[in-house]
């Protein structure tokens, strides 16, 4: 482990929102989903945008989470409210390809 990941690895263990979407994206980059779906999950509960986004795709993928669709599509509107970009043309592009009911 290099002194930049271990800094991250320190923060996110403090509880620094940041630091826990950072150390999810390594974990994810590096196939180990259960400990990046760990580390999304305690960014997402504080607030975080992109950590949301992320656990919405980790839910939809079912990496070391049981796949859900349901708990996906509410952590990628819950991103989407919370300003993340991606999650917000996610959510546009299934009104656009109709997955949303218009009545």
């Amino acid at each position: 482990m290099v002194d930049e990941d271990l800094a991250y690895l320190l923060r996110a263990d403090a509880g620094e929102a940041e630091a826990q979407n950072d150390m999810g994206q390594l974990f994810l980059l590096a196939a180990r989903y259960e400990a990046a779906c760990f580390w999304f999950k305690r960014a997402a509960e504080q607030g975080h945008s992109d950590a949301m986004q992320w656990l919405a795709c980790c839910y939809l993928a079912g990496h070391s989470v049981p796949r859900d669709e349901n708990l996906a599509l509410m952590w990628l509107a819950r991103a989407a409210a919370h300003g993340s970009t991606l999650a917000k043309k996610q959510m546009q592009s299934m009104r656009v390809d109709g997955l949303f009911c218009s009545r």
